[in-house]
């Protein structure tokens, strides 16, 4: 549980935090699985006893990235890339949060397969996933009543 863990700090770092208007050099301290503080000097005025420090010097520590545009196989493409796959790869480049693509077989255009996604998600990916719904059905680029190939393209 992280409750039982020893505090962590993270200094000597290049802190990064566009919520405060911050880029500087600086320390972290993590508690309780929680960030307490962060902010330059914290090393300095003294952690708690049994605290692990981590020099992060040249490092950059900053808030999760959101990928916006990922393409990942599930569902229909699982031989190419799941999503415990995709998001262990993300986490490992700073992504916390990715936005899955509709374009996937079936595509994302009901409330069944974002449902699927969902679940699948929680339960085998170590980052936020969120799925983009298709605009259209299909992907089709209309409403037609009709299955495209009933529509002559004139």
């Amino acid at each position: 549980m992280l409750k039982d863990r020893r505090p962590i700090l993270l200094a000597n770092a290049r802190l990064i935090d566009p919520s405060r208007d911050l880029d500087g050099p600086g320390d972290v301290l993590i508690a309780d699985g929680t960030i307490r503080d962060a902010r330059r000097g914290i090393g300095a005025a003294g952690v708690p006893e049994g605290t692990d420090i981590i020099n992060c010097a040249g490092k950059v520590v900053a808030p999760g990235l959101i990928d916006m545009r990922a393409f990942v196989g599930e569902p229909g493409a699982g031989h190419r890339e799941t999503f415990a796959s995709a998001s262990l790869a993300a986490a490992a480049g700073g992504i916390t949060t990715i936005v899955c693509q509709p374009d996937t077989n079936p595509v994302i255009d009901n409330s069944a397969t974002v449902d699927f996604i969902l679940r699948r998600a929680r339960d085998t990916a170590i980052v936020n996933i969120h799925p983009m719904a298709a605009l259209t059905k299909g992907m089709r680029g209309c409403a037609a009543r009709w299955p495209m190939a009933a529509i002559s393209m004139r």
